[in-house]
């Protein structure tokens, strides 16, 4: 039975990983506590962690383990062994570490575009606090020069290609090789979005070399840390449109006048999906709706009564900041008013009912986008925490094969030859989140097709103007199809591929690398998708003169989405109106949290 070291030190046993708080900013990395929001962070440029003297203690011990091996002459994969097909062929003795170099160099061989420094820091963040859990038999001062390197903003240059699942070789061949002074590092730029540029100052130092010791080349190389560096940041990228979309599912809700019903508490009794029932449960949350049934227009305001947030009173006037028809577009306003609780007059809502119910025919129930939401979304929610605990193990855990420590009934070193880098629960868990976010991103173009058709809002097609033929938000529906198609693209589950290499000695591979790319790919055209329907929903709210209550969540996250998009309904070009809305997700997701 291999002890597991880092455990050891502390004299505690070995325990499972459960999915647990964000851990907070300074928290050290020790091999045992790295979340994905933290992976997340560091790549976006916060500082490094530090790392745990305690960690670091049990990595010198489990390096004199591999000392031991090696001064025993025990043959040991990558240490003593060729790799691979050569895995039969000894090390010379004199070759001393050229063996070590070699391997780096050989194996630096990746295709491709380089990666965003964002992912590469990801990748570094990983191995280093992998390497703490301790059984690569490498020394503490390879994760010390990972974290300098984090701390002075520079990164290797790791091309695209290299990694189908089974080991992240070429990617970590070529931080090795930046690490012991046989390649250079490159510094992180800030991108599209901005980052890096407050959180790393180019005058700090480089890393200096390391010297390359004997057998610290595969030790390094037999890990998957740029695959879970990316599939962190998927799981952080998707989180953002997968909480928002609670709210913005709401927000069209009330624009449709839609029901309560599928959302009621007993309808999920009835059927009892914890994920359904949480999804169902959020939009309630968000409208401010305790109980199932009735209309999702909570606190809606008709006209003349907009005058009590300050809004005009001239017949067909957009609430909140929509225009006016021709003729009268100097009495639109610009800016959403601050809201006012409780000055509505009573009876206000039982008119709004009234009025709706005058001006739209009854509906029996709602189309699948709106009445199917919870059943959609629900099980995107839960595969986004499936990956979230699968991740929690991953991260923390001791892969290298081989596996480097010592027996805790002998007391001798031992090397444990094993599969552990075979990610196959990482690609499945990527897999179903890919399937999972197609499915609910299908539903908000649905929704977002529904609110461009007169039967359901009471407006003008494509909610377009008063102008003759206009066109409305129609280019919207075609924006967000091509977004989605993106998405499904990104859907193809990468368990699929099939791939046998090395001789034939390696027979299968999980491609969790290609699995991880394309989540991650996936986050960016689902958020436009859902920026597209919020855009469309605060559109129709504004021609209708309703809002949510001021008071709920829905109605905050209306307020502030009536405040950033422009007001203007004619027809012009809405690429701006698309972006505004997609960066006012971050605020609706915080915002889904506190509901």
């Amino acid at each position: 039975m291999l002890e597991r070291t880092a455990d050891a030190a502390t004299g505690g046993p070995v325990t499972e990983h459960p999915v647990t708080e964000s851990a907070p900013p300074g928290t050290p990395l020790d091999g045992r506590g790295l979340d994905a929001a933290t992976v997340a962070r560091v790549a976006d440029g916060a500082e490094a962690p530090a790392l745990s003297p305690v960690a670091l203690a049990a990595m010198e011990h489990t390096r004199r383990a591999a000392e031991r091996l090696a001064a025993e002459g025990a043959r040991v994969y990558g240490r003593s062994t060729g790799v691979g097909a050569h895995r039969g062929l000894p090390v010379e003795e004199h070759d001393g570490a050229g063996h070590d170099l070699r391997l780096l160099l050989s194996h630096a061989g990746g295709a491709g575009a380089a990666l965003p420094a964002r992912q590469v820091r990801a990748m570094m963040v990983v191995r280093a606090n992998q390497l703490l859990a301790a059984g690569s038999g490498l020394g503490p001062e390879i994760p010390t020069a990972l974290a300098d390197a984090l701390r002075a903003g520079v990164h290797p240059r790791v091309p695209e290609y290299g990694s189908v699942g089974t080991g992240d070789l070429t990617a970590l061949a070529r931080l090795g090789l930046a690490m012991f002074g046989h390649d250079t590092w490159t510094r992180d730029r800030a991108d599209s979005a901005g980052r890096f540029v407050d959180g790393l100052s180019p005058e700090r130092p480089v890393p200096e070399s390391l010297p390359l010791r004997r057998g610290d080349a595969l030790a390094l190389l037999s890990s998957n840390a740029l695959t879970l560096g990316q599939a962190a940041l998927a799981w952080h990228d998707l989180g953002v449109p997968l909480r928002a979309a609670h709210i913005v599912a709401a927000l069209s809700l009330c624009a449709v006048d839609g029901s309560l019903e599928p959302y009621a508490p007993e309808v999920h009794a009835a059927h009892p999906h914890p994920s359904t029932a949480r999804a169902a449960a959020r939009v309630r949350d968000a409208l401010g709706a305790s109980t199932g049934g009735g209309t999702a227009l909570l606190g809606g305001m008709p006209q003349p009564e907009a005058a009590l947030l300050g809004g005009t009173t001239e017949p067909g006037t957009a609430l909140l900041g929509g225009t006016v028809p021709p003729g009268r577009a100097g009495r639109r306003q610009d800016r959403v008013p601050a809201p006012v609780e409780n000055r509505l007059p009573a009876g206000v809502e039982n008119r709004v009912q009234d009025r709706v119910e005058k001006t739209l025919p009854a509906r029996v129930q709602d189309p699948f986008g709106f009445r199917c939401f919870p059943q959609a979304h629900g099980p995107a929610m839960e595969a986004w925490s499936g990956l979230e605990r699968v991740l929690s193990i991953d991260l923390n855990s001791a892969t290298e094969n081989p596996l480097i420590g010592w027996d805790d009934r002998t007391g001798a070193p031992v090397a444990l030859h094993h599969g552990g880098f075979f990610t196959a629960p990482l690609t499945l868990a990527l897999d179903q989140l890919g399937l999972a976010v197609l499915g609910t991103a299908r539903l908000s173009a649905a929704r977002l097709s529904a609110l461009g058709r007169p039967g359901l809002t009471g407006l003008r097609s494509y909610l377009a103007d008063s102008s003759s033929a206009g066109s409305g938000m129609m280019i919207l529906e075609y924006s967000a199809a091509s977004a989605l198609a993106e998405i499904q693209a990104c859907a193809t589950p990468a368990a699929l591929g099939h791939a046998v290499l090395s001789q034939g000695m390696e027979e299968a591979a999980t491609f969790s690398t290609q699995a991880a790319r394309k989540s991650l790919r996936a986050a960016e055209p689902y958020r436009l998708v859902l920026a597209c329907e919020l855009v469309a929903a605060v559109r129709a709210l504004r021609l209708r003169g309703t809002a949510p209550a001021p008071g709920t969540t829905a109605g905050r996250a209306y307020l502030r989405a009536a405040a950033a998009l422009d007001p203007d309904m004619r027809d012009r070009p809405l690429t701006d109106d698309v972006t505004t809305a997609a960066a006012l997700l971050d605020g609706f997701a915080e915002l889904d949290g506190d509901a």
